[in-house]
């Protein structure tokens, strides 16, 4: 019998959604440590991606920007959900040896921390509407990570697997770039 990749791929990726501890994506910390030897074409690279036009941001809103505390809410849970999953396809990923897989979900993560620094750059917004995935006080929103020494800061590093190398982040992050 036959088995699905794409069912299986999906059961994997649930579990190890259910399984992940989001605790210190959330909270900002990173379990990679300082490597002061970070070489190679992207560990030079900002840290910080140019401020370009969204696709879809000269397209007239189907409705208001949220002004109720409850669409705050379920948009912030909305970003925050979409960063979660785009974490979890990332440790599926890594979990696979799978680079490509790994770059795209960090360029998908990346978007949504963009997109969530220009809403909510330090976290308040989610806190004062109550999201349940709001970074704790005095925390704020991880940084989106588009270079070597952002990525090994970033708390998506602990998705990175335990023996992760810094070439091994310079091929996540070449990947990252072309799924841009």
């Amino acid at each position: 019998m036959r088995v699905d990749k794409s069912a299986n791929l999906r059961d994997r990726l649930r579990k190890g959604a259910d399984a992940f501890s989001f605790d210190a994506l959330l909270q900002g910390v990173s379990t990679m440590e300082d490597d002061a030897d970070a070489s190679g074409p992207l560990a030079s690279a900002p840290t910080q991606t140019p401020q370009t036009p969204l696709p879809w941001a000269a397209l007239p809103a189907a409705s208001p920007a949220p002004t109720s505390g409850e669409q705050w809410r379920a948009a912030m849970e909305g970003l925050a959900q979409g960063l979660m999953e785009s974490a979890a396809q990332f440790a599926v990923a890594a979990e696979e040896g799978n680079v490509a897989g790994q770059g795209q979900a960090l360029a998908d993560a990346n978007r949504v921390l963009e997109l969530l620094s220009s809403v909510d750059p330090v976290g308040a917004v989610a806190r004062s509407v109550g999201a349940p995935s709001a970074p704790p006080e005095g925390r704020r929103w991880p940084d989106p990570a588009w270079s070597v020494s952002a990525l090994a800061a970033s708390p998506l590093s602990a998705l990175t697997g335990p023996g992760a190398t810094i070439a091994d982040l310079n091929a996540i992050l070449q990947a990252a770039h072309a799924a841009r």
